[in-house]
């Protein structure tokens, strides 16, 4: 089990109790670390009974030279996406529901975070860098947006 760093950005005051916690989003960038913080996520969702939702936002296709992008790059990605779930869950065993969103990271994992009424956002914190980096770059602009408290793993 990974040491887990708890964090709330927008509380008045620091909470004596917890409120219930029902749904939790994992958020995954298929790194090196995703199989281990989707492995405590599910751990912590077990133990306190809550719905556990698996997310991974892909990066935004820049438009090209006549406006659009082709709708097949995109449609791949997401294929791409759900493939590598796949081979996560099955890897880890995890039985949980994946949402893939393409968008900027940070205001497109909160919409996720929203959307799925999530009362927990668990993120991973590793050393890789780059886009397969992408989550531990943003994690200050992920805690501060996020609509639910922050577990970084």
């Amino acid at each position: 089990m990974h040491d887990a760093v708890f964090t709330i950005a927008h509380a008045e005051s620091t909470p004596v109790t917890l409120p219930p916690l029902r749904t939790i989003v994992c958020a995954v960038d298929y790194g090196a670390h995703s199989e281990a913080v989707v492995r405590w996520a599910d751990e912590f969702a077990r133990s306190i009974g809550a719905q556990l939702v698996v997310s991974h936002v892909l990066p935004m296709i820049p438009m090209g030279q006549w406006g659009y992008c082709d709708e097949n790059i995109s449609t791949a990605m997401h294929n791409d996406a759900e493939d590598k779930a796949q081979r996560l869950f099955e890897s880890t065993g995890v039985d949980a529901r994946m949402v893939v969103e393409s968008g900027p990271l940070v205001r497109t994992l909160s919409a996720i975070a929203k959307n799925e009424h999530a009362d927990l956002l668990v993120i991973g914190r590793h050393h890789e860098s780059g886009i397969l980096g992408r989550l531990r770059d943003a994690a200050y602009a992920i805690i501060r947006e996020s609509p639910c408290p922050v577990v970084s793993v």
